[in-house]
């Protein structure tokens, strides 16, 4: 339920549990308990993704995130820790419902997606770390997953040993 405008109060109106439920425990829950997706995965085995020049899912089976939203702006986050052996340009982005990516809102990313880095061959661990706003949003379910892709071929991890990955969509 979304938010709902505070009634002007009469002398004389009946308090009853059903308008204090809508006006003031509604709101309160809207204001402050805003619809949110994390998935933190800390300890765990590093996600390897055979990255090419073409867009590709990181771990949509762990990575997905759905969110209801009442049709607020949707905040994304990404942040892990990212090598690959072979220097050269990670490009990253967010697709939404299977269909639109968000640094173009449509079918076919931008080149450099919402994001991009550049990693070098000596195989360190480089910290990818995205926010994006999300606007225009109505009411409704959206699943939001990571998409990469890399200037050449090659083996991109996430989250090589005691790190942690976190994924997170929220309606602000």
């Amino acid at each position: 339920m979304g938010y709902v405008t505070p009634r002007t109060w009469s002398s004389g109106d009946p308090l009853s549990s059903s308008y204090l439920n809508v006006y003031l425990r509604d709101n309160v829950d809207y204001l402050f308990n805003r619809n949110r997706h994390i998935v933190n995965l800390k300890n765990v085995t590093a996600i390897a993704v055979s990255a090419t020049t073409s867009w590709s899912a990181i771990d949509d089976a762990q990575l997905s995130l759905e969110i209801t939203t009442y049709g607020g702006d949707v905040e994304l986050d990404f942040c892990a820790s990212v090598r690959t052996g072979t220097g050269g340009q990670l490009n990253f982005d967010f697709i939404k419902d299977g269909t639109t990516y968000l640094s173009s809102n449509t079918g076919t990313p931008l080149a450099g997606g919402s994001y991009y880095m550049d990693l070098n061959t000596t195989s360190e661990d480089r910290i990818l770390n995205v926010k994006l706003i999300v606007t225009g949003l109505s009411a409704g379910t959206y699943t939001f997953k990571p998409r990469i892709s890399f200037s050449t071929s090659a083996t991109v991890t996430f989250m090589s040993s005691a790190s942690t990955l976190l994924c997170m969509a929220k309606e602000f």
